[in-house]
């Protein structure tokens, strides 16, 4: 692994930059330390070494568990754990015992245990199965198509798609859809 540093690369290390004082420093030193005047400099190798380092530093709006307000992905998913009157309840009592007045307000370790107690708890069966049940994405169909090199791979879908009743992968769900992509991984 060598060359310039990937776009991914340094839009972490900015980001990790822009966190805290400390790291900029840590940083600025580490660039200089090897004669270089700035991240876009770096090969991919000194910017692996140079993240490994920052992430050592805790950020100045790191919370006290070394961690920010919860991802996008985590507020999204305990809103859709939202299904039943238990699940609604256990996420008021999570928030009043974690002094917090919103999901917005926890971070993503306390968001993930929140997750956590809510998948422990019985969910709406309607609700979690017509969820479940969404019709494949195009990624997914299109991830199949790909998948699908050999008769053999072609003869998996044929066959699971007979043995669930569809005819196509247009028919099939998120679900299905998943079912048949570790089919032909396997």
């Amino acid at each position: 692994m060598s060359g310039e540093l990937t776009r991914s690369q340094k839009n972490f290390l900015n980001k990790l930059m822009e966190e805290s004082s400390e790291r900029l420093e840590a940083s600025e030193k580490f660039i200089k330390n090897l004669g270089k005047g700035e991240i876009s400099e770096l090969s991919v190798q000194e910017a692996s070494r140079l993240i490994d380092e920052l992430q050592k530093i805790k950020g100045e709006a790191a919370s006290s568990t070394g961690s920010t307000g919860p991802t996008k992905k985590q507020k999204s998913f305990i809103s859709n754990l939202q299904d039943s009157e238990e699940r609604i309840a256990y996420t008021r009592k999570y928030l009043e015992k974690a002094g917090k007045k919103s999901v917005d307000e926890l971070n993503v370790k306390e968001a993930s245990l929140l997750i956590d107690g809510l998948m422990e708890k019985k969910g709406d069966p309607q609700r979690t199965r017509a969820q479940t049940d969404f019709q494949a994405t195009p990624k997914q169909i299109n991830y199949i198509k790909s998948l699908q090199k050999s008769e053999k791979d072609q003869k998996i879908v044929t066959e699971y798609l007979k043995s669930i009743g569809k005819k196509s992968l247009d028919e099939i769900t998120r679900t299905e859809a998943s079912t048949i992509i570790e089919k032909l991984k396997i």
